[in-house]
């Protein structure tokens, strides 16, 4: 049987296989990689309906919004299926470039994307770097298929998927310069200018992505971090074995390009701008932000999963290079495959433990939360700083009738609150995000302190506090 019957019957059924792998991953686990963000992306889609605005919540991230909303009814599951698909559609495609490339073994690529540790953990999560990865891909796709129009609108796109998609663009745009597709160039706007009439019509601003850009700044809160951070964690990000191999594969990618060894020179210019520039301009603009401390970055590695399946694929052209030399020797080529299969499969599970536990802020919020229920002042106002809160206590925070985020007034924390209300502070966002000190509300003669919650094990978080939560009651 030739190769490509061979990968006609492996690849649906490898794509089961993962997909089952992942859902079961996502049921077993208790919590949720990414924190607090994962859930508020979460109730940001879930409520959307309810608050259409909420559509074009640039921090919320509006293409990501539309597109896992209907998931996101069924409950945090939901999104996790949402992402599980996504990032099942990012690895057929990357499959596909593989293909549209030329490089052989390209079945190797689902793996290679799929447990790419950043990539495989986010799966289970409701944070947006699957879905710009995918637009990201596709778009790929679509300009080395010659779809330049329909690679065009695609890119339009991806600043809706993340801000990040700014920075990209121009890659693309050179692209096209360079292929004299001068035709598709406007067709980069259309996004703009469609969720610019959207955006006019629920909230009276055309230039809202603009106007409302969210990052700014945060280095006070979030502070910074050094420039190499990001290239030094590539262990936790693409691992040691995905990491050399593209290494390998960008190094021959431009060795390719340079020597042009009868190699066609459009599928070489494309390898190495779109699967070695792209991810290294990716890596570049986080590492300047995180250590500027501009942007909102807080220096989060989750981040590179937007760019890890194009690394995934030059990843691939090392592979081969070296495979390449032991091809005679079918039975070595075939276990040196098997070897790095297992290595590569293997390395997200070392890296985190999976299914996903609850995190010490998780459980002791979850303590507090139980809490609240059981002495009857869950039923109170409540005003909260971690959004877990109100995934725990199944509210809606968007009714501000019932809750509210963060005490409106720093100075004058009681102002505007009603008698009886809950404020729920904890030390990671309320001196932090919140800029509530703890001692503020504890001399405060307009609150009581109710209980106090502490973890069993000291955690320091953001900022250098110990972890705890406190729970007031408005008294005055």
């Amino acid at each position: 049987m030739n190769t490509y019957l061979s990968e006609r019957y492996l690849v649906p059924v490898l794509f089961l296989a993962l997909f089952v792998m992942l859902f079961i991953l996502g049921y077993l686990s208790e919590g949720s990689f990414g924190g607090a963000d994962s859930y508020v992306h979460f109730r940001i889609s879930r409520y959307a309906f309810k608050y259409p605005e909420l559509f074009l919540d640039h921090w919320g991230k509006p293409l990501f919004t539309i597109l896992s909303s209907p998931f996101s009814q069924f409950g945090y599951s939901g999104i996790k299926v949402f992402n599980i698909l996504a990032g099942l559609l990012t690895a057929f495609y990357s499959y596909k470039i593989a293909i549209e490339l030329k490089l052989r073994n390209a079945y190797l690529v689902i793996f290679f994307v799929s447990f790419t540790p950043i990539y495989l953990i986010i799966h289970l999560t409701g944070l947006t770097e699957i879905l710009f990865s995918l637009v990201l891909v596709l778009s790929v796709y679509l300009l080395i298929k010659e779809r330049h129009i329909a690679a065009a609108i695609m890119l339009s796109l991806l600043p809706f998927a993340r801000a990040e998609g700014l920075i990209l663009l121009p890659i693309f745009m050179l692209a096209f310069l360079l292929d004299r597709k001068l035709r598709a160039l406007p067709y980069m706007f259309v996004g703009f200018v469609v969720f610019g009439f959207l955006g006019w019509i629920v909230l009276g601003d055309f230039l809202w992505y603009i106007n409302r850009f969210p990052y700014t700044g945060a280095s006070s809160i979030y502070g910074s971090g050094d420039l190499s951070f990001f290239l030094m964690s590539y262990e936790k990000t693409v691992g040691k074995s995905l990491g050399s191999l593209f290494v390998l594969g960008g190094v021959f990618a431009l060795y390719e390009f340079v020597i042009n060894r009868g190699v066609n020179k459009s599928k070489t210019f494309y390898a190495v701008l779109f699967l070695l520039c792209l991810p290294l301009l990716y890596l570049a603009l986080h590492s300047v932000l995180w250590w500027k401390g501009i942007g909102g970055s807080l220096g989060l590695l989750r981040v590179l999963a937007g760019v890890s399946p194009l690394a995934a694929i030059l990843s691939l052209k090392g592979i081969n290079l070296i495979l390449d030399k032991i091809e005679p020797y079918r039975l070595i080529k075939y276990s040196a495959i098997i070897i790095v299969l297992v290595y590569v499969i293997k390395t997200p599970f070392n890296i985190y433990t999976l299914p996903w536990q609850w995190g010490q802020p998780e459980k002791l919020v979850k303590e507090a939360g139980l809490w609240l229920q059981n002495t009857g002042h869950a039923n109170e106002m409540i005003y909260y700083y971690d959004p877990f809160f109100c995934h725990v206590l199944e509210l809606d925070p968007f009714d501000k009738s019932v809750v509210q985020e963060k005490l409106s007034n720093i100075e004058h924390p009681e102002e505007g609150v009603a008698k009886n209300s809950i404020v729920l502070w904890d030390a990671h966002f309320g001196p932090n995000e919140g800029r509530m000190p703890l001692g503020r509300l504890l001399a405060n003669p307009n609150f009581e302190l109710l209980i106090k919650f502490v973890p069993e094990t000291p955690l320091q978080v953001l900022g250098g506090y110990d972890y705890e939560i406190y729970v007031f009651q408005k008294i005055n």
